[in-house]
């Protein structure tokens, strides 16, 4: 626009509504609208923010619980075949009562950025809440979720957290089978969640 100085004004991308309307009047003998514009930059970035908030999980990053499930409607039901696996920190209790909860939220952080490691990138990765997450695989086979399940279990237990803590996690695997809902497929998993507790921890 001439005459306006860039270099005074807001910087990087903008954001502007716009409203057009017709002059019921000639402007110099022909048709004319007035259009009026206004930055709507800082409202669009606070809408993206607590679309994040109301998505993620404060605390480590990835997606919430809400958010999860939403994604599985969204996007996973109707898939040829999906993989899901649970997983639940082993002992994560002691590990807050002997180093203190400041020290079990690093290790809550540090396992977090683990998974987003290794998830492949049409994964969703969420905490469901205390020490337990969750991954979606859309249209990924038994064997492939398997073997990243056993690939997370590995890397969790030769990962050294930034205080010194050593932690194990137990890991089930579910594939959803034809006409499934995600209700089913959540109960199969979590009973094999159980067993995996059961048998030892630190297994798929």
């Amino acid at each position: 626009v001439e005459g306006i100085d860039a270099e005074a004004g807001p910087q990087g991308m903008q954001r502007f509504e716009g409203k057009i309307a017709p002059l019921p009047s000639l402007y110099d003998g022909k048709r004319a609208v007035a259009w009026m514009t206004r930055n709507i930059t800082r409202q669009h970035e606070l809408q993206l923010r607590l679309k994040r908030l109301g998505e993620t999980d404060q605390l480590t990053g990835l997606y919430n619980r809400h958010f999860f499930f939403d994604q599985y409607h969204q996007r996973v039901q109707g898939q040829p075949l999906t993989g899901l696996i649970m997983l639940d920190l082993d002992h994560f209790k002691l590990i807050n009562d002997r180093y203190g909860h400041a020290i079990g939220d690093n290790v809550l952080r540090e396992f977090s950025t683990l998974l987003r490691q290794l998830c492949p990138l049409d994964g969703v990765v969420a905490r469901l809440g205390g020490e337990e997450f969750a991954i979606w695989l859309p249209g990924m086979t038994g064997d492939k979720a398997r073997a990243l399940a056993e690939q997370i279990r590995c890397a969790t237990e030769e990962l050294v957290s930034g205080d010194g803590v050593r932690f194990t996690v137990s890991l089930a695997l579910g594939i959803s089978q034809s006409g499934e809902g995600v209700d089913a497929l959540l109960q199969r998993t979590d009973l094999a969640l159980y067993q995996a507790k059961h048998r030892g921890r630190n297994r798929v």
